[in-house]
Parts: C-alpha cells; sequence; structure tokens
C-alpha cells in the first residue's frame, strides 16, 4: 500500500511545515550542543556553556539571520521525498551547514531548502500542521514528556489502524511492546490479502 501510494503520488514532496517556532534556535549559535545529549559533567559542562553564550548573544543582539535573505522555516523532520529532491539537497551542502550550529538543524535545513525552491509548489500539502503532509500520525495531545509525543499503547491499536496515514510515532518497546506485535500482525494480514482486480481478487 505504501508503494502504491507514492506511485500515486510521485511527483509530490512529502515535507511538512510547522506554525510557530523560536526564531532564536536558528538565530544564535549553539556551539556545544553534542554535548548536551551526554549524562553526568560533559553534559552539565555543555548546558553550562551553551547558556553563557546565549547569553552573550542575546546581550549583543547578536542574529545570523541578519544578512540572510532566504526565508527560515521549520517543521518535522520526518519526511518521504523525490529523488530529485534528493539531489537538489545534496547540492546545496553550503546552504545545510548554515544551520550546523542551530538548534533543532533536523527541524530546519529541509523545509528551507524547500521554501525557497521551486519544490514547494510540488508539496502534498501547504497547511501548516497537517499531518497529511508527511503522512505521519502522532499524537502530541496526550505527550506524556516534554518535547517527546504519546506513545502508542494497546489501547490505540484501533485507532492506529483505522487511520489513513502511512506511518505513526511514537512506540517503544519498554512502554508497551504488545502494540507493537499487533500493528505488526495487522499489516501483514492487510498485505496478504487480494488485491481487487488481481488474479483472485475478483474484478
Amino acid at each position: 500500500e505504501i508503494h502504491a501510494f507514492f506511485q500515486r503520488n510521485g511527483s509530490r514532496e512529502f515535507v511538512q511545515f510547522g506554525r510557530d517556532w523560536d526564531i532564536n534556535r536558528v538565530a544564535r549559535y549553539y556551539l556545544f550542543s553534542n554535548a548536551l545529549r551526554r549524562r553526568g559533567l560533559a553534559g552539565a559542562a555543555g548546558r553550562i556553556a551553551n547558556e553563557c553564550l546565549l547569553a552573550v548573544q542575546n546581550r549583543l543582539h547578536y542574529s545570523r539571520l541578519a544578512r540572510r535573505a532566504e526565508s527560515v522555516k521549520k517543521g518535522s523532520q520526518w519526511f518521504s521525498i523525490t529523488h530529485a529532491l534528493a539531489r537538489f539537497v545534496l547540492a546545496n551542502k553550503t546552504k545545510i551547514d548554515f544551520f550546523r550550529h542551530s538548534a533543532a538543524p533536523d527541524e530546519h535545513f529541509l523545509q528551507t531548502l524547500v521554501f525557497n525552491s521551486p519544490f514547494y509548489e510540488r508539496l502534498y500539502s501547504w497547511t501548516e500542521e497537517d499531518p497529511r503532509a508527511n503522512m505521519l500520525l502522532v499524537d502530541w495531545q496526550r505527550s506524556e514528556r516534554r518535547g517527546s509525543p504519546h506513545v502508542f499503547r494497546e489501547s490505540d491499536f484501533e485507532s492506529l489502524v483505522a487511520s489513513d496515514m502511512l506511518f505513526a510515532r511514537k512506540f517503544d518497546e519498554n512502554v508497551d511492546r504488545a502494540i507493537i506485535d499487533r500493528v505488526f500482525e495487522a499489516v501483514c494480514e492487510r498485505q496478504r490479502r487480494p488485491r481487487p482486480g488481481s488474479a483472485t481478487g475478483g474484478k
């Protein structure tokens, strides 16, 4: 079904754009972001260094965007793109490098490239925050932890299989392994069904 869907929409780009975002995530330098993922003393030192650097930039009203002509955009880092767009992205390494020292660069670089290019006209959906833009089912309303979506559980099974989205997150086997197994079996069962018009599926 996934392959068939993309064949029907072969020229479309499935990139979701967000609505609200903090421009300082790109306008300021975040030179110690990698250290933030570490635990213990290294992580604490990284957070302190990052906060000090941001404080200096804020005091000086420094902005990396001051001389930038292109609009900067943000959205989901989960996407499905055509080969043509992938080649376009790889050919614009310099523009991508601009986001190297920003906060969450994976949520900015592609949306910015697409918005400022002809590929924007090929988006499957132009509506901000539209889950159909990247065909991804995510439940932020029931988020258990800040910055992370709801972890699906077995009680969510019926709504998951009834959805017309192609993908879903978030799953965690340490939270609920049963929902992963049930969704996997449901997908396998759906693939085993005869397709309409096939030799065994009738007209």
